[in-house]
């Protein structure tokens, strides 16, 4: 994955504590797309520049491969909530882009996080391997002394995503012309 161009189409807020529900837009691009992003962000900066006033609306986030994949898995999984009856307006570059939102409904299990990892050497020494960390299935090592000696820089990862909650919610169409 070399970039996902995300436009912002709606927030809503949902439930008792108007949990806010991003509605956005979005594509997946690879390398040899990059024109296409390229031209897609400057139409973007094209048609608000008459309404900027202070710094530009766009940034980059940069993130690992990993990071990547598992937004565009998220985005993927959250757009099959909404009905293909739901139509936005596609703005010029945006052919291939889908409706999803950012709001956790489904959630992925940790060997299903582990199994983005396209690495397959050792996180210590690089040395190819197929075992997985036991507790997160994120990072690999290949034998139990490599994996010890990591313990202190991988522990706060580890229980981070091991302790992952993810609330459950059901979006109505009162809420937000979504279900």
């Amino acid at each position: 994955m070399w970039a996902i161009l995300i436009r912002v189409l709606r927030i809503y807020e949902v439930g008792p504590g108007k949990t806010p529900l991003i509605l956005l837009s979005y594509q997946g691009l690879r390398r040899e797309d990059k024109k296409l992003g390229h031209d897609w962000m400057l139409s973007q900066y094209n048609s608000t520049r008459a309404f900027l006033t202070g710094p530009s609306p766009f940034g980059n986030i940069f993130a690992s491969d990993v990071a990547g994949k598992l937004l565009i898995k998220l985005l993927d999984l959250n757009s099959q909530h909404i009905p293909e009856s739901f139509k936005f307006q596609r703005k010029r570059f945006e052919r291939g882009f889908k409706p999803s939102f950012l709001l956790p409904l489904d959630y992925l299990t940790r060997p299903e996080i582990g199994s983005l990892v396209t690495d397959t050497g050792c996180i210590v020494c690089d040395k190819e391997t197929t075992s997985r960390c036991s507790g997160c299935h994120f990072v690999r090592y290949c034998s139990g002394a490599c994996q010890k000696s990591d313990w202190k820089t991988h522990k706060s990862l580890c229980a981070s995503i091991k302790q992952g909650v993810f609330p459950t919610t059901h979006v109505t169409d009162r809420d937000t012309g979504v279900s």
